[in-house]
């Protein structure tokens, strides 16, 4: 590191690596903090580091005793999830859906997400790719599709949970990410709760650092 650097982040506590503009995300910043690690945002949501890293450890342990084959992520951001997925489960294949095109510019530059072990990078529209993709093919599928702090409402329709259910294999699990760190996001959690509660047969809730993740499943007897 230089001295330059290194001076940036003592007085600043981060140092810039890239800012970029999305027509999707807007403001993509890339930036190492005082630790030296790399993190990226986007708008004021941060799409790797720490707190995401936690986040999906938790999640991950919360379902231990699935058999994990084949895996769907809907919103690959900087890759954290699927570096974590490759390392627990190695043999594993992992599609990646990002729709947008700068944020897997800066994950390839920064985070090396096109080097990450069986993963399947494709640029495309969640929505419509839910619908392309192979019938009881993922054990496992991650909904992870905040554009900066909105949840797009076609993650909450019945077309879009329909498409799901046909992916997913039958002993598998879909989990969803949700904020949940104000009064506003609390009350769109609430009734997007409501509104899986009456779709699919069990559904499951962790609070995670400032999100809560939804674990659907098609049979009432897996747990997490």
């Amino acid at each position: 590191m230089s001295l330059k650097s290194f001076l940036k982040l003592f007085f600043l506590g981060e140092e810039i690596l890239e800012k970029a503009h999305s027509p999707i995300n807007g403001e993509l910043l890339v930036y190492r903090d005082l630790f030296g690690r790399k993190i990226l945002r986007a708008g004021r949501v941060t799409q790797s580091g720490v707190l995401v890293d936690r986040l999906w450890k938790r999640g991950l342990k919360a379902i231990d005793n699935l058999e994990i084959k084949n895996c769907l992520i809907l919103g690959l951001g900087g890759g954290t999830l699927a570096k974590l997925i490759s390392k627990k489960y190695k043999k594993a294949k992992i599609t990646g859906i990002e729709i947008d095109s700068e944020i897997i510019k800066l994950g390839k530059k920064y985070f090396e997400i096109d080097k990450i072990k069986n993963l399947k990078i494709i640029l495309d529209d969640a929505f419509q790719a839910t619908g392309k993709l192979s019938v009881n093919n993922f054990d496992l599928i991650f909904v992870d599709l905040y554009i900066g702090q909105e949840f797009p409402k076609k993650a909450e329709e019945k077309e879009f949970f329909d498409n799901l259910k046909k992916l997913i294999t039958p002993n598998g699990a879909i989990i969803f990410n949700r904020l949940n760190f104000n009064k506003e996001h609390k009350k769109m959690t609430k009734e997007f709760e409501k509104k899986i509660r009456a779709f699919f047969p069990r559904v499951e809730s962790l609070n995670v650092v400032y999100n809560r993740l939804f674990f659907a499943f098609l049979e009432p007897k897996n747990r997490v």
